[in-house]
């Protein structure tokens, strides 16, 4: 019976809204980014996406250069365990789809608010010519949640 109570406060405890998307960004001839899944518990949100090159040679991003915000107000981002511990670019094969995870997390609780997470610039592996010189940003609209809702 103690099992069951502390697994029911625990469930109660995280309190996360998964929230299903389908926004696609393009940047024609270099990139398209796909969101699929956005969880939120307040403090922190994970993205999943997939990034896909649409170019016949390797690129890359750095993720010193991606950003993340919930209502305007900005967030620290971290790959997901999804990633290699320690990685500091991702790197696409030509015509290859990556599934990518991010965390976004905040110093305190972001009740309301759009999503957005930006990739900064595209550079191609061959020569680490920027190629695409401006920030790919996501945007998912954040519903209209009930009170109750997790």
């Amino acid at each position: 019976m103690k099992t069951l109570i502390v697994l029911g406060a625990l469930s109660l405890a995280s309190c996360s809204t998964r929230i299903p998307v389908n926004e696609v960004v393009t940047a024609t001839d270099v990139i398209r980014v796909t969101a699929s899944l956005i969880t939120d518990n307040k403090k922190q949100f994970s993205i999943t996406m997939d990034a896909t090159n649409l170019r016949s040679e390797s690129i890359f991003f750095y993720l010193s250069e991606a950003a993340c915000s919930k209502g305007g107000v900005s967030g620290r981002i971290r790959p997901a365990r999804m990633f290699t511990i320690g990685e500091r670019h991702i790197n696409l094969d030509p015509r290859e789809t990556k599934p990518l995870k991010f965390s976004c997390i905040f110093a305190s609780k972001q009740e309301k608010g759009d999503y957005q997470v930006s990739i900064g610039s595209v550079y191609s592996s061959k020569d680490e010519k920027n190629i695409l010189p401006y920030s790919l940003n996501i945007v998912v609209k954040n519903p209209e949640r009930g009170k109750d809702s997790w």
